[in-house]
């Protein structure tokens, strides 16, 4: 026989012989049904008390400061977005915005002896809502080659050929787009017989004119637009944000 087991044993096993074991489905029922009856019960006996405690905590989600702090945040996000330019200077060309601030400049060796220049209007509206109008010169030996294209979002379209000759009007200016569009040496591209169309087609894509190159040139653009006017809105905000908080 065994010996017997001691007192301290049998005092433990008859304390928690009664217990209840963890029910994983009814306890926390049960926890949930008791925090709802003091809520009910707080409810009742203190109304006006828990109803500015709970108002209290939602004033301070939808604070005027977090919702100026977070605007901030993402006007700031807009304000530092970059169009990677990798693309068009491994094709040969650079892009820079013209004096005027309404044009950019597209730049381009084209085939060797060439100069190529794409101009575009710089302004928002039209680069965003519509097609965009761009001149372009391919200039040889004092003399170029002169074309007014439409750029969809879908593809980019040959209006108008010119020749040019010297002197060559500057890109972005009133000259160039008369001479190009209306000139006397200005020929009308829907005209043309079907192969000579094909001809300028294959012309253009010869040096890099599609619409993966417009496209890039058209984020550029968007982006410089959009990014000006979130930088106002930056500054309004911080402006507002210094007068709510006292700084």
């Amino acid at each position: 026989m065994g010996e017997p087991k001691s007192s301290e044993e049998q005092r433990r096993k008859e304390k928690h012989r009664h217990v209840p074991a963890y029910n994983p489905v009814a306890d926390p029922l049960l926890a949930i049904g008791a925090g709802l009856f003091v809520y009910s019960m707080l409810m009742m006996c203190f109304p006006e008390r828990m109803r500015t405690v709970s108002g209290r905590a939602r004033a301070w989600n939808a604070s005027l400061p977090k919702a100026l702090a977070a605007q901030i945040m993402v006007r700031q996000s807009r304000v530092d977005t970059k169009v990677s330019l990798t693309r068009l200077r491994d094709s040969g060309f650079e892009l820079k915005e013209l004096p005027d601030g309404k044009h950019i400049l597209l730049e381009g060796k084209g085939m060797p002896g060439e100069h190529m220049k794409l101009t575009f209007e710089k302004e928002a509206s039209p680069l965003v809502l519509a097609d965009v109008s761009i001149l372009m010169t391919v200039e040889k030996g004092g003399e170029a080659l002169g074309f007014s294209l439409n750029a969809t979002k879908h593809e980019v379209e040959l209006r108008r050929v010119a020749l040019l000759t010297a002197p060559i009007p500057a890109a972005g200016t009133s000259d160039l787009n008369y001479a190009v569009t209306v000139g006397e040496n200005s020929r009308y591209y829907r005209g043309m017989d079907t192969q000579l169309c094909d001809g300028f087609d294959a012309y253009l894509r010869e040096r890099g004119i599609n619409k993966g190159l417009i496209k890039i040139v058209r984020t550029y653009a968007e982006l410089k637009a959009a990014s000006k006017e979130q930088q106002k809105d930056l500054q309004w905000i911080h402006k507002v944000q210094g007068f709510v908080i006292g700084k």
